[in-house]
């Protein structure tokens, strides 16, 4: 029952901000979000690769999940606390991106993706869920799913970038199979990942 309920829940909200959004003519939600880019038959042959890509990451959180839990276990509370703290503020000085949940940092990425190097939006995508798991792991609060989406878009932009070097308007479908595939091993809640993701990527990516 408390399932059906949860479920329900989450389907209304996103139907209401649907609606909503429609009857406005703008968007009233907080999420950034992207229109369908261009689709051709390289972009068909690159979605197992992105799949793939994004199974990887999904993998890279969990296991990184469990391993800092282990490690925190044998830290004294505030010792760990401070160790996070010293982490997120020394890695927020070098790269503004990993602050926060991720956000207002993934608008930037869609409006601006080309100022970065492919290269470094796939680091970026791994750093980030490490520095995620250290806060949570290690005492401070959040969450994992906003920054996920993050990392997730993050390295669908930069494979497609490699893959697509002088094409625009091909990042999009990578970014929404990328997050889709990692968040369904990360977070293991097919619908309420989907309702996300809707709110993000374009329906027509939805199936």
């Amino acid at each position: 029952v408390t399932i059906i309920i949860y479920v329900l829940s989450a389907i209304l909200a996103v139907g209401v901000l649907l609606v909503l959004n429609k009857l406005s003519g703008k968007s009233m939600s907080h999420f950034p979000s992207v229109t369908a880019g261009v689709f051709e038959l390289k972009d068909a042959l690159m979605v197992i690769p992105y799949i793939i890509v994004g199974l990887i990451l999904g993998l890279y959180y969990e296991y990184s999940e469990k391993g800092l839990h282990f490690v925190a276990g044998k830290i004294p509370p505030i010792l760990k606390e401070t160790i996070a703290g010293i982490c997120l503020a020394g890695l927020g000085c070098l790269i503004p991106m990993l602050m926060f949940s991720g956000e207002e940092e993934l608008g930037e990425l869609f409006k601006n993706y080309g100022n970065y190097l492919p290269l470094f939006l796939i680091a970026l995508s791994f750093l980030k869920l490490t520095l995620t798991n250290i806060c949570i792991q290690f005492g401070l609060k959040g969450g994992h799913l906003f920054p996920m989406i993050m990392a997730a878009s993050c390295l669908g932009y930069g494979v497609a970038m490699l893959a697509f070097p002088e094409s625009a308007g091909h990042m999009e479908l990578a970014a929404a199979i990328v997050s889709a595939a990692s968040l369904g091993v990360g977070v293991k809640k097919p619908i309420l990942i989907t309702l996300v993701l809707m709110l993000v990527f374009p329906l027509v990516y939805t199936p």
